[in-house]
């Protein structure tokens, strides 16, 4: 006898999105246009993209709500264009961070005390301010992870997405006509269940106070021991003043083999505030490993990939999430175009043309502007293993010396070579060259120029 066809509706109790069917040997099987594996950054604007075409069809995320906590932060102005086009700019804006809350980024000895340098950010910096003016009609923006998750998965299921929170993507197979096989677990039932997709998209498949206001603050105290899970930090506004990541870099050689108490944790954060009588709440710990990988191929056949499935990079430049939001807005039209028969298939080629090369470039970037920072920490004596030494050599930072003026100059000069990490407007814009400009040889007549 066959069994009932089961209909699922939206959060808001729109049209059918998908549709549900018990086979003979009692596996679930659950028919959709579009997969999405991940409701982060990556997958929630991608849905929100895709909708905005009027398609509709799954997201599915093995966590069990949005983010919990802020990874990312810094919202550029190539991914809120994007957001602009869909008209969530102006909601993004009512909960951003803007102006002087993120004007500087600051080397300190705490974050209330000494102040060894600071430069500006995120195209604040006078001298830049044109350029940036002039790429975009939006400006750089600090919106948490844990703030705009929810906006992307509520605009993307109140507009013909359905999203299942607590589902794990465990594999999936391509038939012979083209459709996907998705197998997927419900993480509380631990019941297992087919999609059946047209397309498939994955994004972390590989898991199958005054002026010292500014939201990046490089704490470092080379004349003091430090705890080796601790050796250095960039101290990260999440809120104005109120709550705050501390990103902690291990000493150099120490592994990362650590697990420090929270009392230790609480030592080390007022430490580095600079403020003992501090009452500090500690919401949450977690590890993260610096990586440097791009994927050479973004897509086979109708499987997509693009976030953390294929690029990982440290979070200099800010780049992470917003070339997450530019790669969901590349690859969504051209689906759609696709589905409606507006374009051929053939263009859905171009993604990986387009967006592998920019996601080489930023985790190039990205990574680049971490090794710039070692001059600084050499200048300020950081690096040398004997505490004697660094104490040397930070206090020269202050003698009035021809080994003072040098150190100082050698500070000053690496301060300055970290600026791309702050106002990389052409790779914030997903710019890049990747042949030299071809140079005329003149006198040439424009006949020539035309012709050739």
């Amino acid at each position: 006898m066959n069994k009932p066809t089961i209909t699922s509706t939206g959060i808001n109790g729109t049209k059918p999105l998908e549709t549900a069917k018990t086979t003979s040997s009692a596996t679930t099987v659950i028919e959709t246009d579009l997969l999405i594996i991940g409701a982060g950054p990556a997958g929630a604007s991608l849905a929100c993209f895709l909708a905005q075409h009027g398609l509709k069809g799954i997201m599915l995320a093995a966590t069990p709500s949005t983010a919990d906590t802020p990874r990312a932060h810094i919202t550029n102005m190539a991914a809120l264009e994007c957001l602009r086009d869909i008209g969530l700019e102006e909601e993004c804006m009512k909960v951003a961070v803007t102006g002087e809350c993120m004007q500087h980024t600051r080397w300190c000895r705490s974050m209330a005390g000494e102040e060894f340098a600071r430069i500006y950010s995120w195209g604040n910096d006078p001298v830049r301010m044109g350029d940036y003016d002039a790429a975009s009609p939006c400006k750089h923006v600090d919106i948490p992870q844990t703030v705009l998750e929810p906006i992307l998965v509520h605009h993307a299921t109140h507009n013909g997405f359905s999203c299942r929170f607590d589902t794990s993507f465990l594999s999936f197979q391509s038939e012979p006509l083209g459709t996907i096989v998705s197998k997927v677990q419900d993480n509380l039932t631990k019941h297992t269940y087919e999609i059946r997709s047209k397309y498939l998209f994955g994004f972390d498949l590989s898991h199958a106070i005054e002026n010292r206001i500014g939201n990046l603050h490089w704490v470092m105290r080379p004349d003091e021991e430090q705890p080796a899970f601790g050796w250095t930090a960039i101290v990260r506004m999440v809120k104005p003043w109120n709550e705050w990541m501390f990103i902690l870099f291990p000493a150099p050689g120490a592994g990362v083999d650590f697990s420090p108490s929270p009392e230790e944790y609480l030592s080390c954060i007022k430490t580095m505030v600079g403020d003992d009588s501090l009452p500090v709440k500690i919401l949450g710990i977690s590890k993260w490993f610096i990586n440097e990988i791009v994927a050479e191929y973004y897509s086979d056949g109708n499987i997509f990939c693009l976030g953390d499935a294929v690029h990982r990079h440290p979070p200099l430049n800010g780049l992470g999430s917003n070339t997450c939001i530019q790669d969901a807005y590349n690859l969504a039209w051209k689906i759609a175009y696709t589905m409606k028969g507006k374009a051929n298939p053939s263009l859905l080629d171009s993604y990986n043309l387009e967006r592998q090369p920019v996601g080489a470039s930023i985790i190039t970037r990205a990574n680049q502007g971490l090794r710039d920072h070692a001059p600084v920490w050499e200048a300020l004596g950081m690096m040398d293993p004997c505490l004697s030494v660094r104490k040397k050599l930070f206090t020269e930072l202050s003698e009035a010396t021809p080994e003072g003026v040098a150190r100082r100059q050698k500070l000053q000069t690496a301060i300055e070579g970290t600026a791309h990490e702050f106002h990389g407007v052409g790779v914030e814009m997903n710019q890049r060259q990747q042949v030299a400009s071809r140079m005329a040889q003149y006198p040439v007549s424009w006949e020539t120029i035309l012709n050739d």
